[in-house]
């Protein structure tokens, strides 16, 4: 399935979900392919035909299903358009969910590590030492304050943005802070994803 999706985010030429998928890609392949505890999966919502419905067929049967149900137009890939989540560009693909068995998941997992997770905690750790520093403000504070949702906002990359965001979450849940009603004003400051598609028009 990823490497159907890598080419076909190549052919499109959208560089955020291609880097996405073949870094999961490799994360797979380093563990010989195993299905095993916190294993991502593409499951969950936004992951269309081949998530949810035909992406196990052969195709010879896929051929035999889009006559008969008329699946696409003819001449043209199916399925033929992708949900991509969208922060300024498309920048992630939606559905990929973490499978583990029940006993794991009980406990909390820590994220897959990669650049982006990488970048988005680097540039968590270097604002908030910037606010601390600039305000007198304790830890915190700074990671509570307005300074730092303001600083997210103006970023441009739409990968560091999510994996900033992402890395910011995780430190308010650790804390306690996302689900209180005091948390509103930075979740509405961070947005939702919004859902967008590439692929033939």
């Amino acid at each position: 399935m990823l490497e159907r999706e890598i080419e076909f985010f190549t052919t499109y030429q959208v560089n955020a979900p291609l880097q996405q998928c073949r870094q999961l890609l490799a994360w797979l392949k380093r563990r010989n392919r195993q299905i095993i505890p916190k294993s991502p999966m593409r499951l969950a919502w936004g992951s269309g035909w081949r998530g949810m419905t035909g992406d196990g067929l052969a195709e010879s049967e896929m051929a035999v299903m889009r006559e008969a149900y008329r699946l696409g137009r003819p001449g043209l890939p199916f399925p033929k358009t992708r949900r991509l989540a969208v922060q300024g560009s498309p920048c992630l693909p939606l559905g990929w969910v973490r499978l583990m068995p029940w006993n794991v998941a009980q406990v909390p997992v820590a994220p897959i590590r990669s650049p982006e997770n990488s970048a988005g905690m680097a540039w968590v750790e270097s604002q908030l030492a910037q606010i601390q520093q600039a305000h007198r403000c304790p830890a915190d504070e700074a990671l509570r304050g307005q300074a730092l949702g303001q600083a997210w906002q103006a970023l441009a990359d739409p990968m560091l943005k999510a994996a900033a965001l992402a890395a910011i979450r995780a430190r308010w849940q650790t804390k306690g802070w996302w689900d209180q009603p005091s948390g509103k004003a930075m979740k509405k400051g961070a947005g939702h994803l919004s859902r967008g598609t590439v692929g033939h028009g």
